[in-house]
């Protein structure tokens, strides 16, 4: 027979048309953990009074139960509200870093922080929530403190199902309003959702838009929760859609170094290769054919040839790895760069270039073709775009606090002598941004290693490629 609560609850969702999954264990438990009537009538009168789009977009067993909580046991509430570093167990990536140095110390505080919660009356009175809601509280309990190591299946689990034991989603759970993280993964499931649809080409501008107005970190979580319900929803072919999505939206995204995180426009060429490995070899060719027509994705394709081509990376076995593939690419590009060469095409004058497209034709036959590659450099390059070519060749960091930037001079000289180049620079337009990639090239000159020191720093980065 079922709990009263649990049949009361199913009438209760049912008759506001809210979606429940009955099949979750967690869920069931704590339902039936209130087994008085007006305590349950107390939690789904909150529950109610919650929009329901918010509803159905959190997981609505940890909702559920922080409310109980909240209603019942006000001590353990302002306890975990208060200590949420104890709770979470899903970091963010600058967070996880410190927590991966610190991970002794942390673990000790801890266990600390656990022994003392575990004398209380009202921590135990809730301790079975705590367990589902916390995998932190249930790894104490199974005597495991390393409270902060965490599978990346159970990462990608809390990620997915917006856990309140992750940092993104913790405190929507208590002020039940959305946050930035909660709006951008609901945008990216969206999406995803959407490209199953056979009418997913309407709705391109408005993403290309929203993702635009992002700024680096949310292009990034973006991009995450995108890859997430991708690999939930999507099978064979349907990736296609997605990769002709991300080949219109990457050229917006941030290609600023970043502080510990990647570039947003860099891990979009990474899952952009890993979801032409899903492709049959047919769509496959035809998709990378059709790439290679837009000179702007030379740099992109130069990326994915050598995803494809390495057998493993940092060590490990790369799943994207396909010799046939990544020969195919190579032919593309035989044909595609003698193409620009033969023809003298001038890779900066695009009216959308992207960083380091102009510079594959190096790149690619440096080492086995370079006087011909030097005489195309020698051709195309002028006043006008002397100032994207050094900007090509600059190498960029970051420190936290400062942008910082050179430029090997020897390799800039070995395409285009200095002669040339400060010819260019003299004729070029004085420009701010142009005189600072010049001063930068002229401070490089001066410097011998460039290895412990920058010609130039700066606390905004810099920029010369659309956007």
């Amino acid at each position: 027979m079922k709990h009263l609560s649990l049949k009361v609850h199913e009438k209760l969702m049912s008759y506001f048309d809210i979606k429940v999954d009955y099949n979750n264990d967690y869920l069931i438990t704590t339902l039936t953990l209130m087994d008085n009537p007006r305590e349950l009538k107390h939690v789904l009168n909150d529950v109610l009074l919650i929009p329901l789009e918010f509803i159905q977009a959190v997981h609505y067993a940890d909702l559920i139960s922080i409310i109980n909580i909240q209603n019942n046991n006000l001590e353990l509430y302002n306890l975990i509200y208060e200590n949420q570093s104890y709770f979470i167990s899903e970091q963010d990536r600058t967070l996880e870093l410190i927590t991966n140095i610190k991970a002794k110390e942390l673990n000790k505080k801890s266990k600390e922080f656990f022994d003392e919660c575990s004398k209380n009356k009202f921590w135990q009175k809730d301790l079975i929530l705590l367990k589902e809601m916390f995998p932190n509280v249930k790894k104490y309990y199974e005597d495991n403190h390393n409270y902060y190591q965490i599978s990346k299946e159970k990462k990608l689990e809390s990620e997915k199902n917006r856990r309140i034991s992750n940092f993104r989603y913790f405190s929507i759970y208590f002020n039940k309003v959305s946050n930035d993280f909660h709006k951008v993964s609901l945008a990216a499931e969206k999406l995803v959702e959407n490209l199953k649809k056979s009418s997913f080409e309407e709705q391109f501008l408005d993403i290309i838009i929203d993702v635009e107005k992002m700024n680096s970190f949310d292009q990034l979580l973006f991009l995450e929760s995108m890859d997430i319900y991708a690999n939930e929803y999507l099978i064979d072919e349907e990736f296609d859609n997605l990769i002709v999505l991300l080949e219109i939206i990457y050229p917006s995204l941030d290609d600023s170094i970043q502080y510990f995180v990647p570039k947003p426009r860099q891990m979009s060429y990474i899952y952009i290769s890993t979801y032409l490995s899903k492709l049959s070899n047919e769509v496959f060719d035809k998709r990378i054919k059709e790439m290679f027509e837009n000179y702007d994705n030379l740099y992109l394709l130069f990326i994915i040839e050598q995803d494809v081509a390495s057998e493993s990376i940092n060590g490990f076995p790369n799943k994207n790895y396909n010799l046939k593939r990544a020969e195919t690419i190579n032919e593309l590009f035989e044909m595609k760069i003698n193409e620009i060469i033969n023809n003298n095409i001038d890779l900066y004058n695009n009216e959308y270039t992207i960083k380091g497209s102009a510079l594959v034709p190096y790149l690619k036959y440096k080492e086995k073709n370079f006087d011909k590659v030097k005489k195309y450099y020698e051709k195309i390059i002028n006043e006008k775009n002397i100032n994207k070519f050094l900007f090509d060749m600059a190498t960029e960091g970051y420190d936290g606090k400062y942008y910082s930037y050179s430029i090997k001079v020897e390799e800039v000289h070995e395409i285009l002598n200095q002669h040339l180049i400060e010819k260019h620079i003299t004729r070029a337009e004085k420009t701010k941004e142009n005189l600072e990639i010049f001063d930068i090239y002229n401070k490089s000159k001066t410097i011998k290693d460039l290895t412990f020191q920058a010609a130039k720093k700066y606390i905004k980065p810099l920029k010369f490629f659309s956007p």
